[in-house]
């Protein structure tokens, strides 16, 4: 993430001109591939898809405090399944064991992402027929992150952990990126979902300052920010269960009882559209909660302008397609499910 990319998180408003949509799937790819710096050091950064949330860099959640109940009545009205399986569909987890890790144990996750033969740029400049696999460690204290380094495992301080790092002249501490996506945050947060979307609405007011967005731009970060948290670790059982029941709280969320996971696995797909033309997907198995993935697709044609470029999509577009094949605790950096 360069200074500019920084200035935009940090200060955007919404009168600013949107991003495009090439520079919002670079910024996921960033954080998907976990690419590695110079030194070595895998940076991890929060994802910024929307041109909403970007430029309002989370604003203020509102009206999110509504039970299951309400989930169930958004379905119905944006056309989702019968009553029967939404039903269905909220009820499991309600009194999932808590299976929070043990001191000293590590999050392991392998991430399956889409790639092109057409190049992929950040985002996807053709068919997502290609895929490439990674592997991350991150210890439950917060402390070292491990990654595979041309097939030897390399652990280093994690994001979060006092960890700085250079951009440009200036140095940013990690922890100061937001939301906060360290372990120990993460398994602090509460496992009701009112109040897990209450924290939201916290993170979001300190990110945008005094300056109020639309009701549009907050529903639109909210989603952007449950992403974020479900996505990239392992989660204990009621914590998924509460951002599973959440995610149907957020405004303009709409629900299906089918998912086109990376993998081919069942799962739900819980969506938002953003800008008229990106369907922003989240895909979760019912089940578990577990995240399965997330898919960015165009639903119809669609030119961003740009100073530097202008982006062509078509309907059907694949921009992004990813998400954890395997994830759970282990024992140590190194250890695989």
């Amino acid at each position: 993430m360069n200074d500019d990319e920084i200035t935009v998180f940090r200060k955007a408003r919404p009168d600013v001109p949107p991003y495009d949509d090439a520079a919002k799937a670079r910024a996921r790819a960033r954080l998907l591939d976990a690419r590695t710096s110079r030194s070595g050091r895998s940076i991890r950064l929060p994802r910024l898809t929307s041109a909403q949330g970007l430029l309002a860099a989370g604003a203020a959640t509102a009206v999110l405090i509504a039970g299951p109940t309400l989930l169930v009545k958004n379905f119905d009205r944006d056309g989702g399944p019968g009553a029967t399986g939404k039903s269905n569909a909220l009820g499991p987890g309600a009194a999932a064991p808590d299976d929070r890790p043990r001191p000293g144990q590590w999050s392991y996750i392998k991430i399956l992402s889409a790639s092109s033969s057409k190049g992929d740029g950040g985002s996807l400049l053709g068919p997502p027929d290609l895929r490439v696999t990674r592997e991350e460690w991150r210890s439950v204290d917060g402390k070292q992150t491990a990654f595979m380094d041309k097939g030897k495992l390399r652990t280093d301080p994690a994001a979060g952990a006092g960890v700085q790092r250079r951009s440009g002249s200036k140095q940013m501490a990690m922890s100061e990126t937001s939301p906060r996506t360290d372990y120990p945050y993460l398994l602090s947060l509460p496992t009701e979902p009112a109040a897990l979307l209450a924290e939201i609405g916290r993170t979001i007011d300190k990110e945008n300052g005094p300056h109020k967005a639309t009701a549009e731009q907050r529903a639109s970060r909210t989603f952007q920010i449950m992403e974020i948290w479900m996505r990239d670790v392992a989660l204990p059982a009621k914590l998924r269960s509460a951002m599973y029941r959440a995610l149907g709280q957020i405004p303009g969320v709409k629900y299906e009882g089918r998912a086109a996971d990376i993998a081919g696995r069942s799962g739900v797909t819980f969506y938002r559209i953003e800008e008229g033309y990106l369907r922003m997907e989240i895909m979760v198995d019912p089940a578990t909660h577990q995240f399965l993935c997330f898919r960015a697709i165009a639903i119809r044609n669609h030119l961003s302008k740009a100073d530097d470029r202008n982006t062509f999509r078509k309907k059907g577009d694949i921009l992004g397609w990813g998400g954890p094949v395997k994830v759970g605790f282990v024992d140590k950096p190194g250890q695989r499910l």
